[in-house]
C-alpha cells in the first residue's frame, strides 16, 4: 500500500484502511520531522500489508485536538481504527522497521 496523505476530511477513512495503520504527524519546519520521514517511506515501501499515513501538523488541526498531540514527529499506530500505540520523537531506521514488525505486518 503506498504512502497516503491525510487531512481532517480523510483521517477516518484512513486510520480504517488496513489492518494496522501507522501514521506519522509532522511538520514541515520540524527537523526532526526530516529526518525521521525518509525513515518512514523507506519502511513503509516493505510493508505493503500495512497502512502508511502523513498527517501535515498545521492541514488537520482537528485531529491534531482530538488526538492530544503537542510535538511533532508524533508516530500513531491505529488497529481497527482505534489508537493502540504512541511514539514522539525520531527512530532510527532500525528502530522503526523493529517496531513496525512487532505488530506482524
Amino acid at each position: 500500500m503506498p504512502l497516503f496523505s491525510l487531512v481532517d476530511q480523510n483521517f477516518r477513512q484512513g486510520i480504517v484502511s488496513a489492518p494496522v495503520v501507522f501514521v506519522d504527524f509532522y511538520s514541515l519546519t520540524c527537523g526532526p520531522c526530516a529526518v525521521f520521514r525518509p525513515i518512514f517511506e523507506r519502511v513503509a515501501q516493505r510493508h505493503p500489508g500495512a497502512g502508511f499515513g502523513v498527517v501535515n501538523y498545521e492541514q488537520a488541526p482537528d485531529e491534531v485536538e482530538t488526538l492530544d498531540i503537542h510535538s511533532v514527529p508524533t508516530l500513531i499506530v491505529f488497529r481497527g481504527g482505534q489508537e493502540v500505540q504512541r511514539h514522539t520523537g525520531v527512530m532510527n531506521e532500525a528502530q522503526f522497521e523493529t517496531f513496525v514488525r512487532g505488530y506482524g505486518v
